[in-house]
């Protein structure tokens, strides 16, 4: 039988709680050393299985969002600056997991590609960039969610369907209506009056040495690129 003390220690459930992360633990630790040591190779199969490799380009600016049914996605772009200044940044690479697991896109694809998503004068790429589900103006009821990806510099600014594997485009200043110099930046989406906007926050510059010493807040609704 457990001493009175050990047993009022353990009945507390911050004590219970740090007990029990302390064994799982030991159970995690006894089972990783054995089968996956430290400073281990990816490609080891013993401990990794059915890893995806995308290594094709070398791409940049991931971002993982999630929809209201549990399917995730993450997109990223080629930015290769070994590449040649016109051949890079016109790729688009999204993976996608279904809520129970399974592979996203059409015939258990992880993978859908956009070899060449088009540009807009020298716009095409996507640098320190933003991923988020949005909603039309008047989607209230969220019956329609697209994803919204909007970058920083000379980029573009994106709005894809990926059930239909679509998408629209317009360049990045044109949308915020100054280019966004801002390595972090956050977009905020607000329902009034039955209408669905967003808030986003950046910084541009106020003379051509693109200094980014400016801070702007705009206001604005998908059905403007739409």
């Amino acid at each position: 039988m457990l001493p009175k003390t050990f047993q009022s220690f353990i009945h507390n459930k911050h004590h219970f709680s740090l007990i029990l992360f302390f064994i799982l633990n030991i159970i995690s630790y006894s089972f990783c050393s054995e089968s996956c040591p430290s400073q281990v190779s990816i490609g080891t199969n013993t401990c990794f299985n059915d890893v995806l490799k995308f290594d094709s380009k070398k791409y940049r600016a991931g971002h993982f969002v999630t929809y209201k049914n549990g399917d995730m996605i993450v997109e990223f772009s080629d930015d290769d600056e070994n590449d040649s200044q016109e051949n890079y940044g016109y790729s688009r690479i999204f993976y996608g997991l279904k809520e129970n697991g399974r592979y996203f896109f059409p015939n258990e694809r992880p993978i859908w590609e956009i070899e060449n998503i088009g540009k807009i004068d020298s716009a095409r790429g996507r640098y320190e960039s933003l991923n988020q589900i949005v909603l039309l103006e008047n989607d209230i009821e969220r019956k329609n969610e697209y994803l919204f990806s909007t970058s920083s510099y000379d980029s573009l600014t994106e709005l894809h369907i990926i059930q239909n594997q679509t998408y629209i485009y317009e360049k990045t200043s044109t949308f915020l209506g100054k280019n966004n110099f801002a390595f972090r930046y956050s977009m905020v989406e607000v329902i009034k009056d039955n209408q669905v906007f967003y808030f986003i926050g950046f910084t541009h510059s106020s003379t051509d040495k693109q200094l980014g010493d400016r801070l702007d807040i705009k206001k604005k609704d998908l059905n403007l690129i739409v």
